[in-house]
């Protein structure tokens, strides 16, 4: 079943409103902790916005979460809005980190998220592409900061993380930059990627191709 739901997986662009058993999404959320990162360095964190977090993540896609598509014309990703659980995530400060390891991490991370959603039966939406953070300005980033601070501040005040021997309390500057979020729930089916629908003032690309070939060989295939 497994391999099937593998084979049958398309990145959801748009979610139903059928409830999802919340013992899978803490099946997940109770992975994250164990996921390998690149020299055991934690330096970014996960958040997960429920059913009811429908403002926010609207929020995360009209200001963040959207790309400039080949015909100029700005592409909001809706489908994190619109699934009842998203996983997201930022970057945090201090961190032992340097150069790129962040996103390996985060990328590798937003991986295994995807990957427990599919074997789990359920849909999801791996979204990458946030240039509206590329394209902010000094107000984006100090309400990016508050929103994520006030929503999970019950939880974030329960955490610490240690940088170079000295203890770091959350507070709203450790959070410094969003990274990946992936939406899961039950999709929609995916239709053509010429199908698009208007939102605010852009689009919605309501399709995504397919990988174009395969990408895997194995050694004993052709004796």
């Amino acid at each position: 079943m497994t391999t099937e739901n593998w084979q049958t997986r398309r990145c959801a662009r748009d979610f139903t409103d059928e409830e999802v058993d919340f013992r899978l999404i803490h099946d997940i959320i109770n992975i994250i902790p164990a996921i390998p990162a690149q020299n055991g360095y934690v330096d970014h964190w996960w958040v997960v916005f429920g059913p009811k977090d429908y403002k926010y993540k609207q929020w995360l896609v009209e200001n963040i979460y959207h790309a400039v598509e080949k015909v100029k014309e700005k592409e909001y990703f809706t489908g994190l809005m619109t699934a009842p659980y998203l996983f997201h995530s930022f970057k945090i400060y201090p961190t032992m980190s340097v150069a790129n390891e962040p996103a390996r991490n985060n990328a590798f991370h937003a991986g295994v998220i995807v990957s427990q959603a599919v074997d789990k039966g359920l849909d999801a939406a791996p979204i990458a592409c946030r240039e509206g953070w590329e394209a902010r300005d000094g107000k984006l980033k100090q309400q990016y900061q508050k929103m994520i601070w006030q929503r999970f501040k019950p939880a974030f005040l329960k955490i610490s993380h240690t940088h170079k021997n000295e203890v770091y309390r959350f507070n709203p500057d450790t959070i410094r930059s969003p990274m990946m979020s992936v939406g899961i729930g039950h999709g929609k089916p995916v239709l053509s990627p010429g199908v698009v629908k208007t939102y605010k003032d852009g689009i919605s690309i309501m399709g995504k191709p397919q990988k174009a070939m395969e990408n895997v060989s194995i050694w004993n295939l052709y004796e």
